[in-house]
């Protein structure tokens, strides 16, 4: 829940506010000061909770975030909402902020509006905190398969001798170079291979070539291409091969303007 939200109050003399019908404005207020929201701007909300809010019909409702739909105000996913400039007028500031963003975010169910999210999270958060986001995340426990294991207790006697400096050597793993599996897409073998075991040969090189393509084409760098397909290419490929309904371009938040401004 976001205690605070950041409203102009000229958004009364805002023109595509004003030509809204009225019940549509008075969704969208909703939408952007529920108890259900967060501090991403994207959220759980079935349209019952929203009735209950409003004590209106499901009928009235749906007619309502219809509008705001249409408008490229809102995108919706099942039961899931996102205010598109939400973060533009309610940014993400420091590393707390972040870290607390990104575990609002993983309390929401998967949906394909993930995607769409994070790039508007990328272009209104400055690079160190969305690297922040991303890192808090894409933590290990999310993925069971990348999880370290546990390391075993050392003794008494072991914690307090001195290292044998040969051994400790001997111990220490050498970090995989990354390999170029596209233009503009590298990651380690071994993080190859995890997709392979995960989704399959073909898949894996579907998604590689998505990420390649939307790299070549933006320009944009991740310091992980491996945790880049498995935060939002992965939802793209399963949309594109019929694993989720819809779509998401209608709501990709380029460059669209939402009706609450500061200029």
């Amino acid at each position: 829940m976001s205690r605070y939200v950041n409203i102009a109050t000229r958004i009364w003399h805002d023109e595509k506010f004003r030509e809204l019908p009225d019940d549509a404005k008075m969704l969208f207020l909703c939408l952007l000061t529920s108890p259900h929201g967060n501090m991403c701007g994207i959220f759980y909300l079935p349209p019952l909770y929203a009735c209950h809010d409003l004590r209106w019909t499901e009928k009235r409702y749906q007619a309502a975030i219809e509008q705001l739909k249409t408008r490229k105000i809102v995108a919706v996913d099942g039961d899931i909402i996102l205010i598109k400039n939400f973060l533009r007028y309610n940014p993400i500031k420091g590393p707390k902020q972040a870290v607390g963003a990104a575990n609002r975010l993983k309390e929401v169910p998967a949906t394909r509006l993930i995607e769409c999210f994070l790039d508007i999270l990328e272009r209104y958060t400055t690079e160190d905190d969305y690297q922040k986001f991303i890192n808090t995340y894409d933590i290990p426990y999310q993925y069971p398969i990348d999880t370290p294991p546990i390391p075993e207790s050392v003794t008494d006697t072991e914690s307090v001798t001195e290292s044998d400096p040969e051994t400790d050597t001997e111990r220490k793993t050498p970090k995989q170079s990354k390999v170029k599996y596209a233009d503009f897409v590298k990651m380690t073998p071994e993080e190859h291979q995890k997709l392979i075991d995960q989704f399959g040969p073909i898949p894996t090189t579907k998604m590689i070539e998505i990420l390649d393509n939307y790299k070549g084409a933006s320009g944009k760098t991740y310091k992980s291409d491996y945790r880049a397909i498995l935060t939002w290419v992965v939802n793209r490929w399963r949309e594109d091969n019929g694993h989720h309904q819809g779509n998401c371009s209608q709501d990709s938040g380029q460059g669209t303007e939402l009706i609450y401004k500061y200029d």
